[in-house]
Parts: structure tokens; C-alpha cells; sequence
């Protein structure tokens, strides 16, 4: 286990112990938003369903993580690209004409 991994296990062993703290359940989310570790909140949050007490909390927290992981992918979102670059599309334009002209030749001959 690496320090990232244990702060992360550090954070949630205190949510667990003090599960209505809104301060622990922030600094856990941010934590594993800060890790790129969603996938692992989600999972120990998705183990608090099956204790009544603690389940609306629980589905609260994975809606948030849901929309902190559809904020990464857009901050991570990329431009889609333009097209070929001009000088491929001439590339491509002159070899197709020299294959026209050679086939023209042949023909004639």
C-alpha cells in the first residue's frame, strides 16, 4: 500500500466512525476526487447500502461521486480534430491523379 492509500483508508476509517459528519464524507470525496480514486469511494459507499441507518447518506454520496467523475471527464474533455492536415489531403491528391494519369496511359497504349 502506498501513502495515497493509506490517507484514503485514514479518511473513510473516520467517516465510518463519524458517519453524519458532512466534513468527513467532503474530505473523503475529496481525497479520492484528488486520487482518481471514484471507483473506490463509490465501492465502500455502495457497501453502507445494506445498513438502513446509514443508506440515504450512502446513495446521496454515490450521486455526488457520479458528478464528481462526470466533472473530470469534462475537464479532461479534448477538442475533436479539424481533419486531415492540408498537406496530407494534397498528398493524397497528387497520388491519386499521378495513379489517374498512369492509368490513362495505359489505356491509350
Amino acid at each position: 500500500m502506498d501513502a495515497e492509500d493509506d490517507s484514503l483508508d485514514i479518511l473513510w476509517n473516520n467517516l465510518i466512525e463519524d458517519w453524519d459528519n458532512a466534513a468527513a464524507h467532503d474530505a473523503f470525496l475529496q481525497m479520492a476526487f484528488d486520487q482518481s480514486a471514484l471507483g473506490v469511494a463509490a465501492g465502500r459507499y455502495r457497501g453502507q447500502l445494506e445498513d438502513e441507518a446509514r443508506r440515504e447518506l450512502a446513495e446521496k454520496k454515490l450521486k455526488a461521486i457520479a458528478m464528481l467523475a462526470m466533472q473530470g471527464l469534462q475537464a479532461d474533455k479534448t477538442e475533436p480534430s479539424k481533419g486531415a492536415p492540408r498537406w496530407l489531403v494534397w498528398l493524397a491528391a497528387s497520388v491519386f491523379a499521378s495513379a489517374v494519369a498512369l492509368l490513362a496511359y495505359a489505356m491509350s497504349r
